[in-house]
């Protein structure tokens, strides 16, 4: 099963008001590194794993996120994105958004937990896809 492949979360994502504020607080005052930027996103790492940053208002994943809330991530291989897909959906778990290829390289697949908040599953593309 492509869900008990998952074995650690790989990163968080924190909605924030402040995107530019948020940045400078995490590099500036904690000192942690920007691994990773655009307008609407930023991630730091933190040893093993990552802490990422982007808007709190707007759409994301085919939701309004009216709150706080966290993004929780976990990394498969590749292709197990679709098999993961496919258990949650025989599980009658909401899916937000089915698998699609991101043009920031990953593959994604955007669910809700039992409380309503975002999780994704994702899978860097391989390598020979450039």
């Amino acid at each position: 099963m492509a869900l008990s492949s998952i074995s650690l979360v790989d990163y968080f994502v924190l909605p924030v008001r402040d995107i530019s504020r948020s940045r400078r607080f995490y590099r500036d005052v904690t000192g942690v590194p920007i691994e990773y930027e655009r307008a609407d996103w930023v991630k730091f790492r933190i040893g093993a794993t990552a802490l990422a940053l982007r808007p709190l208002d707007g759409q994301f994943a085919g939701r309004r996120v009216e709150g706080p809330a966290v993004q929780l991530a976990f990394r498969v291989s590749f292709d197990e994105v679709d098999d993961c897909h496919e258990e949650l959906k025989a599980h009658g778990v909401e899916i937000f958004d089915p698998p699609v290829d991101q043009h920031w390289g990953h593959r994604t697949l955007y669910f809700a937990g039992p409380e309503g908040n975002l999780l994704e599953i994702y899978a860097d593309f391989p390598t020979e896809r450039g």
